[in-house]
């Protein structure tokens, strides 16, 4: 390959932005390989392995389900709990969908008087980890492929049926059958740009489509036997076909004309990639080699030799640098695009590898075997990093997600699977299909999954369990608190960044930017008719805006040190505020004028509330005690001592009659309203609390801990009465319901949870954020919850608190989903 074109020096390498310190992808591979054996014979000798029956064979056999052996249920009320349990253990096994028909069936009163506790956290659990979203069903053969429009709101799916469907994504209502093919339709693949798709057959021709009007733009005839692949380039602006006559063709994609055919394979071309750049065509063939083209003229540029067997997968690494194979001698090998040397041998499947890619992001390559595994490599010595070995039939589809941070892989054994591409951990296993998987792919944003089945279905999952209902984006630094207004409408952030953000609650929208202060804002609060907002910082100033625009009122003045934190009076009509200069100050937010300054803690304040009537201020310090002052006279009412490390948070019951401290002595304590008395301490913790917070009625404390749990204790006895445990790091602020039946936690290992206050079970784990959650607040209707996080983003999770809304949110999954299949009816005894 002497002749290789050289890649422009102009355009960066990519990989030099992927892998810390290295230059290119070969810098970092001097040699490797495995010793090749001199006996295997190649290409054209006698012995050599012929092209490979088409992939994906006979339809496998349905997916056999597990035996349930028959319960001794002596009563409707055993069955009704037997569907619970059975409901918990499909969830966790990831059926979600299955758990939450079961559920549903155990809270019906069909089977008996439900065991209301144990079916509902069965049904929220579900509702929460559910993954599968829509399942698209009017093929009457198997679907193929399945791919989503560049915005996500479309998918086209392709069958042996011969037709192409194109759904709403969302809805999963069929928006236009295409049945022009003459013979099975073996993809079908939309542009990254724009609105056109392709499709492939085995009649010979591919076809190119307007999705928006079902328009068919051209019939791309030149192929004389069955297509096996498409590709779109990077732009858009081309494809390129991989037939089994043994050529590949790169055609133009907006007028479907001939550019070039890429004549000199001496076998079935089964792959075809364009590189990142677009500059560069890969073609994997039967007849043992892999070939590189020019991507805009199809001119030859140089050959792969070296397998000893079908090449079945090429792909390009992102800087567009090297190429990856994929073979039948069980073998995949990297290749120099440059000059065609083979840089090494990634030896460890057992059978025919299918699948091949590199990271978007790193350099590791994925690899997926008709072994049933897939494998990711280090491309720089070669070496396994992990294997993926949770199916149980050969793979049949592996990609990596956009980001880089998930691979996906699909199986004949009816499963695909999500894994962590840093640590090979599985995420995830997608269940539902009654037989194996042809496909599975990511959209584009990675948030969803279509996958495609040999039992005649499509299916659309959730990429992410447990995710929110609305991301709010916009933030340049970590979000610090989150609020609700009185309304549940409108959602308040505050920032690291200096300033605040005003969101629309039902879809995430960014309103007002709050902007003026100098510093992070340390807290902010609506007022108790949400017209107006305070926001304290730590560039001394608290500052009332419009609630409803976000245009700055008043700017107060008169800490000599940053604000911790600030409060409205429960009619709106007095404002607190906290500083790190020891003091704390109550204000007329009518006038912005200071009516008192309250000297007496040693160090800074970190937080202040209200008593409900108004008539004290409560304050938290970093001197070890919190202190009660009066509103009206403004001198000092009494000291609550005892703590032996910082205060960090006070609460007050919601009849005045009680107050709640934490503290980082590892303690919570009880004391009177009245005058401050102490009553009960809270002990148990093994570290410092962060948070503590009374529950509605005032009879229960919910602490919140740096020793990873959250506790629940009895407010007057200070008897423990729940433990929830299960944050894999420290939980930095929990919350009750507005009901009490619930509690919120969010610890630094990145996720939200969500507990039955009254057991401390948990009833679902709430993930999506990249960094440690630090504040978390119910919607006044405690259907929703909304958690900031050192990401930079606030997320709105659905909770479901509501029985009556989760059953509705189950029957949707009814409706939309899935039924009871009669196997399942069966199995589940429901029908007895």
């Amino acid at each position: 390959m002497s002749g290789c074109a050289q890649q422009d020096p102009s355009n960066p390498s990519l990989a030099s932005r992927a892998v810390s310190g290295a230059k290119s992808l070969v810098d970092r591979l001097p040699f490797f390989g495995a010793e090749e054996d001199p006996n295997l014979p190649m290409p054209g000798e006698p012995g050599f392995a012929a092209d490979p029956v088409q992939f994906g064979g006979p339809n496998p056999a349905p997916i056999a389900q597990p035996d349930i052996l028959r319960p001794d249920l002596q009563s409707p009320e055993d069955k009704a709990s037997f569907l619970a349990e059975q409901s918990l253990t499909l969830t966790h096994n990831g059926d979600s969908v299955t758990g939450a028909l079961l559920a549903l069936e155990a809270l019906s009163g069909r089977v008996g008087a439900p065991p209301i506790d144990q079916a509902q956290n069965a049904l929220y659990q579900a509702l929460h980890l559910r993954r599968e979203q829509l399942v698209l069903r009017r093929h009457e053969a198997t679907v193929r492929s399945g791919s989503f429009s560049e915005t996500g709101a479309f998918v086209v799916t392709a069958s042996d049926d011969t037709t192409v469907r194109i759904w709403d994504s969302v809805t999963g209502q069929m928006v236009r059958t295409i049945d022009t093919h003459e013979a099975p339709v073996t993809q079908a693949l939309f542009s990254p740009v724009g609105s056109r798709f392709v499709t492939v057959s085995d009649d010979t021709s591919a076809r190119l489509w307007d999705a928006a009007s079902g328009r068919q733009i051209r019939v791309l005839s030149g192929h004389r036997n069955a297509i096996h692949q498409a590709a779109f380039s990077p732009d858009g602006s081309r494809i390129v076909t991989a037939g089994a006559d043994g050529v590949a063709i790169l055609w133009n994609a907006t007028n479907g004309q001939t550019m070039e055919v890429l004549r000199g394979h001496d076998g079935q071309v089964w792959d075809a990639a364009f590189s990142a750049d677009g500059s560069r065509i890969v073609t994997a063939s039967g007849d043992g080699t892999a070939r590189i083209w020019d991507g805009l003229t199809g001119e030859p540029v140089g050959i792969l030799r070296g397998h000893r067997g079908p090449v079945l997968a090429a792909a390009f690494s992102p800087d567009n640098d090297f190429v990856v194979t994929g073979s039948a001698d069980d073998t995949a090998r990297i290749w120099s695009a440059q000059d065609g040397a083979e840089i090494g041998v990634l030896d460890g499947h057992s059978d025919d590898i299918w699948h091949v890619a590199f990271s978007p992001t790193t350099t590791i390559v994925l690899t997926g075997s008709d072994d049933g595994t897939a494998r990711m490599w280090d491309a720089a010595n070669g070496g396994t990093i992990n294997v993926l070995g949770g199916h149980m039939q050969g793979i049949t589809s592996a990609a990596f997600s956009a980001d880089g941070r998930a691979a996906l892989t699909a199986s004949r054994d009816g499963t695909a699977k999500i894994w962590d591409a840093e640590t090979g951990d599985e995420i995830a296993t997608l269940r539902g299909h009654e037989a194996g998987l042809a496909s599975a792919t990511f959209s584009a944003d990675g948030s969803r999954i279509i996958t495609t089945s040999f039992d005649n279905t499509a299916r659309i999952w959730k990429a992410t369990a447990g995710e929110a209902s609305a991301v709010l984006r916009g933030h340049t630094d970590a979000v610090r608190d989150v609020f609700f207004n009185p309304a549940g409408d409108q959602v308040l952030t505050t920032s690291y960044d200096g300033s605040s953000s005003l969101w629309t609650a039902a879809d995430g929208r960014p309103g007002a930017l709050l902007t003026g202060h100098e510093g992070t804002v340390w807290d902010a609060e609506f007022d108790p008719e949400g017209r107006r907002i305070v926001t304290g910082s730590e560039d001394g100033t608290v500052r009332i805006w419009n609630g409803l625009d976000g245009r700055e009122i008043f700017v107060m003045q008169g800490h000599e040190g940053g604000i911790n934190a600030v409060a409205f009076d429960i009619r709106g009509q007095r404002l607190a505020s906290g500083s790190s200069d020891g003091k704390a100050a109550l204000w007329d937010p009518n006038s912005g004028n200071l009516a008192f300054l309250y000297e007496g803690h040693q160090a800074p304040v970190l937080d202040v509330i209200f008593s409900p009537n108004g008539a004290l201020l409560l304050t938290a310090s970093q001197d070890n005690t919190a202190r009660m002052w009066d509103t009206t006279l403004g001198h000092q009412v009494a000291v609550l001592s005892g703590h032996t490390d910082y205060v960090s948070h006070i609460d007050i019951s919601p009849d005045g009659g009680l107050i709640a401290t934490s503290s980082n002595d590892g303690t919570g304590r009880i004391w009177r309203g009245a005058d401050g008395s102490a009553m009960a301490v809270l002990s148990g913790h093994t570290k410092g609390l962060s948070h503590i917070a009374f529950d509605p009625s005032g009879s229960r404390v919910i602490t919140a801990s740096n020793d990873g749990t959250a506790a629940i204790w009895d407010a007057i006895s200070g008897n423990r009465l729940a433990v929830m445990t299960g944050h894999a790091g420290e939980v930095w602020h929990a919350a009750f319901s507005p009901n009490g039946r619930y509690a919120a936690t969010v610890s630094e290992d990145g996720t939200a949870r969500i507990w039955l206050a009254q057991t401390g079970a948990q009833l679902s784990i709430l993930t999506g954020h990249t960094a440690p959650v630090g504040h978390v607040t119910f919607d006044p209707s405690g259907t929703r919850i909304v958690t900031a996080a050192n990401d930079g983003t606030a997320r709105i999770f659905p909770v479901f608190g509501d029985l009556e809304t989760a059953i509705s949110a189950g029957e949707q999954i009814r409706r939309n989903v899935r039924d009871f299949t009669p196997g399942q009816r069966q199995r589940f005894f429901l029908d007895e």
